[in-house]
């Protein structure tokens, strides 16, 4: 299972949220709303940052992304696995 799907499924069975499309921006939108997520627009950064180097061959962009890993992105995952491991339970 992919882990926006993952997200919506655990937002829907402990916050009662349904998407009714399941993108990954619509799910960092909600979990946002629902708190889930303290910094939305962190996860924005990082799924704009994910979609740029999908789409980009040169090494700059890699190292930006690179570079804001640990300050940036890291911390957010790091938040957002302890929270969902301690408030939302599997389905």
């Amino acid at each position: 299972m992919g882990a926006w799907l993952e997200t919506a499924e655990r937002l829907s069975g402990a916050t009662g949220v349904v998407l009714q499309t399941i993108t990954s921006a619509a799910v960092i939108r909600a979990a946002g709303a629902a708190r889930v997520i303290d910094d939305p627009a962190t996860w924005m950064a990082a799924l704009q940052a994910r979609t740029q180097l999908a789409h980009t061959d040169g090494a700059a962009a890699v190292e930006a992304v690179m570079a804001a890993l640990p300050d940036r992105y890291l911390p957010a995952l790091e938040q957002l696995a302890a929270r969902l491991q301690r408030e939302m339970p599997s389905p």
